[in-house]
C-alpha cells in the first residue's frame, strides 16, 4: 500500500487529507484530478473540491483507505507519503478529461460530488 497526502497549493483554511491505496502514484494523480474535473463538469467550472471530499470519493469509489493519525505524528506520516497537489494535478490533466472519464468513471460518483461539494 502507498500513502498519499492530498493538498492544494492555494489552501487557506483546509488541511490536507491522507489516504492509502494500492494504486501507483501516477494513477492516483490521474484519479484525484479526474474527481476535480468531474465536479467541474457536473457542478460548475469554477468549483474547487475540498481535500476531504477528494479523500471521501477515493475511499467510497476507488477502494482507498483513510489514514488515521495523531497530530504529533503528522511529520513522520508526511515522510511516508506521495504528495498529490490538486492544483498541479488538475492543471496537468485539464485537457484529458475524456480519456480519464473512460478509465475512471464510476456509477454514482457524479451524484456523490453534487451532494458533498460546497458551491
Amino acid at each position: 500500500m502507498n500513502n498519499y497526502k492530498i493538498s492544494h497549493s492555494y489552501d487557506c483554511f483546509y488541511y490536507p487529507s491522507f489516504v492509502s491505496s494500492n494504486y501507483e502514484a501516477s494513477n492516483m494523480l490521474d484519479i484525484a484530478a479526474y474527481i476535480q474535473l468531474l465536479a467541474e463538469e457536473s457542478i460548475a467550472e469554477d468549483i474547487c473540491v475540498y481535500n476531504p471530499v477528494i479523500a471521501d470519493a477515493l475511499v467510497e469509489f476507488f477502494d482507498c483507505d483513510y489514514i488515521n493519525f495523531e497530530p504529533e505524528n503528522l511529520e513522520a506520516l508526511e515522510e511516508t507519503c506521495f504528495y498529490i497537489d490538486m492544483f498541479t494535478a488538475r492543471e496537468e490533466r485539464y485537457n484529458k478529461f475524456d480519456h480519464l472519464n473512460k478509465l475512471y468513471n464510476k456509477n454514482g460518483l457524479s451524484d456523490f460530488l453534487i451532494k458533498n461539494c460546497e458551491y
